[in-house]
């Protein structure tokens, strides 16, 4: 099992999201766990050389990004998805926040 390191401001965006949707988080994160870097569709898809989506569907659309680094999994960051394609802002936000992992 991988070991799966939250940055400090997901805490505050996951118990933000509704009971089911936050359940159904929970899930996704546990099979990114189990399977580590064998994850695939429909649970998870590279956005970028560094980043990975993880998808997880309740009431509402969730996406959190985490990328790979010294043997462990990242969440970097999370959003509601509202529209059909993810927004480059949201996608700039992660990759900012793995080149931080450097510092």
């Amino acid at each position: 099992m991988a070991e799966i390191v939250f940055l400090p401001k997901i805490d505050k965006f996951l118990n933000s999201l509704e009971d089911r949707t936050g359940a159904e988080v929970l899930t996704a994160l546990d099979i990114l766990g189990e399977l580590g870097h064998e994850i695939r569709q429909p649970y998870s898809k590279k956005i970028t050389k560094n980043i990975f989506e993880l998808r997880a569907k309740g009431d509402q659309l969730v996406r959190l990004f985490f990328a790979y680094k010294d043997g462990k999994i990242f969440i970097l960051h999370g959003f509601i998805k509202t529209s059909q394609k993810t927004p480059r802002g949201e996608i700039q936000k992660a990759e900012r926040l793995f080149r931080e992992l450097d510092i």
